[in-house]
């Protein structure tokens, strides 16, 4: 890994936001980390790569975020984070093989899930019941098929906030009838993976979730200035 070490010399790698990133990092990947044959040195340094890209994502988005900047100036912002993070997937494709780094890329892609899974397995704790890790891993793709094949009217999205830009009342009552129809399907489904006891709480951790994206909703709606 030693000719990947450069992409850690970016004075961006440190201070607040990569201790923030390393704490998301750990409640995301350690559960699949776990399940792997890695020894504590390939642990390290694969942990090193994907907060090492997360950071590039991070630092630039920042950046681009910049109101002073020209539309040409952000463009060659976006385009060498996009070229940064393609050296980081192929560090961890060439270091760890195809089937870790698709199942990593998988876990980028459904952080949303994932997020709402941690909040699920807390609340299975709280009743004293345990969510085998092969049981998540069923319980996530689920979640992440139905949720990546259900189109929302509007072109909102359950896992991106800034689909609620411009927000009305219409569309937060068109959402939420929507959001209810898709947990009907997850659940048709979840219902087949996880017993009764494990049900029951999965059904109210999906109304918190749900009463979580309206609260965000309702805040896009009042700075909007829309009753």
């Amino acid at each position: 890994l030693s000719r990947y070490a450069e992409m850690f010399k970016d004075p961006a790698m440190g201070g607040f936001m990569r201790k923030q990133l390393e704490a998301q990092f750990k409640v995301l990947y350690d559960d699949l980390l776990d399940s792997e044959e890695l020894s504590q040195e390939e642990r390290d340094q694969l942990e090193e790569l994907l907060i090492g890209k997360q950071m590039v994502a991070a630092s630039m988005g920042m950046k681009a975020m910049n109101s002073s900047l020209t539309k040409q100036e952000r463009e060659e912002i976006t385009a060498s984070m996009k070229e940064k993070i393609k050296e980081y997937d192929a560090a961890v494709r060439e270091v760890y093989g195809d089937e870790l780094a698709d199942k990593l890329r998988l876990y980028e892609k459904s952080t949303g899930e994932r997020q709402e899974l941690n909040a699920y397995k807390k609340a299975l704790a709280s009743e004293n019941l345990e969510l085998p890790f092969e049981t998540e891993e069923k319980l996530m793709a689920v979640m992440f098929e139905e949720r990546n094949a259900f189109s929302f009217s509007n072109g909102l999205s359950s896992t991106n906030p800034r689909s609620f830009n411009n927000m009305d009342q219409g569309k937060l009552d068109t959402f939420k009838d929507e959001y209810v129809q898709l947990q009907e399907k997850i659940n048709a489904r979840v219902a087949e993976i996880l017993d009764e006891e494990q049900m029951e709480v999965f059904r109210n951790n999906q109304g918190k979730y749900l009463t979580g994206v309206e609260g965000m909703m309702r805040m896009s709606l009042r700075g909007s200035g829309s009753k």
